[in-house]
């Protein structure tokens, strides 16, 4: 997900933005799909015309929002984005998205990090 990583808001919130609305997205690395290809083309012949599925966990918007906030120790909050502010932002990683409506993010040093959604217009 190096496109749609976290990024600090103008509001100073660190936030996830997804096109993804309250829909599920197939969670995989690009390792595993580079392996799963390899073994795939070491099979040859006995795999051709076959659908080979390959997905890790279908996780939501705010499920991302947690994974990414566990593994970097801090908030991150979900706000979904439409696919047009996606588009709008062309080939490159936004560094920063359109400002929303001010959240409070947890800033108690005692209670663990977690995700946060806010619906963020374009």
């Amino acid at each position: 997900m190096d496109f749609f990583r976290p990024v600090r808001d103008d509001d100073g919130v660190l936030a996830l933005h997804l096109p993804m609305a309250d829909r599920r997205l197939p969670a995989i690395a690009a390792e595993d799909i580079g392996r799963t290809a390899f073994g795939v083309f070491e099979r040859g012949p006995e795999l051709v015309g076959r659908t080979i599925s390959i997905s890790g966990e279908n996780l939501s918007g705010e499920e991302y929002a947690a994974a990414f906030a566990k593994e970097l120790g801090q908030d991150v909050a979900y706000r979904p984005v439409t696919v047009e502010a996606v588009r709008a932002q062309g080939s490159r990683a936004p560094t920063t998205w359109p400002t929303c409506t001010s959240t409070t993010p947890n800033t108690s040093p005692s209670s663990p990090a977690r995700a946060t959604r806010k619906p963020c217009a374009s």
